[in-house]
């Protein structure tokens, strides 16, 4: 199954992750995290996103992730979390991609290519998706894919079944061709009433 072999290239490529079968989760090396002022840990992801990420590292389940939920489930939150746990992560969400790509002086895609684990948060984010959008989200997946498919995780409010129509089918396949999990909590951010 070209899936699972691809899954099996991908976790090959992330033996600090493998270190999330025997550590503590709730521990982990502040050194390497991204947005240090983001207060998370991976003892507040949902229990089944923790099992699914382990599934994923093992190559039991196909990379890429495709985490969607409604707004402020902790989609964001998981994904940082699991971003702690590997050496050279990369974050960024489509519209700080698409502004990196539109200033001349910096080259998004080195970060991108050289990352074990590179994170793309907000996908349709935007009723209308413009070419400059549609451009730099089919550019993470290629880019992701071209280096030894890399592991990536899409982070999304929108179900799989509406990013082609946001997109199309060609960047819908890239980003669903792996394992899709859905968050159902209720916003965090809100007050507990």
């Amino acid at each position: 199954n070209r899936n699972m072999l691809l899954a099996t290239e991908a976790s090959e490529s992330l033996p600090q992750l493998n270190g999330l079968m025997r550590v503590n989760l709730a521990q982990y090396n502040l050194d390497r995290r991204l947005f240090r002022r983001v207060p998370r840990s991976m003892s507040r992801v949902d229990p089944s996103l923790v099992d699914t990420f382990r599934a994923l590292v093992c190559g039991e389940l196909p990379w890429p992730l495709f985490l969607f939920g409604p707004v402020g489930s902790g989609k964001t939150h998981a994904a940082l979390s699991l971003c702690d746990f590997v050496d050279k992560s990369h974050y960024t969400t489509v519209e700080v991609l698409m502004n990196d790509v539109m200033d001349n002086d910096c080259d998004p895609w080195i970060d991108v290519r050289s990352a074990d684990v590179a994170v793309l948060d907000e996908i349709g984010c935007r009723v209308k998706v413009t070419d400059l959008e549609y451009s730099s989200a089919k550019r993470f997946c290629d880019e992701r894919e071209m280096y030894g498919y890399r592991v990536a995780v899409f982070v999304s409010n929108v179900k799989p079944q509406d990013v082609s129509s946001l997109y199309d089918s060609r960047i819908a396949d890239r980003m669903l061709c792996g394992t899709t999990f859905r968050l159902d909590n209720k916003s965090r951010r809100q007050p507990c009433a």
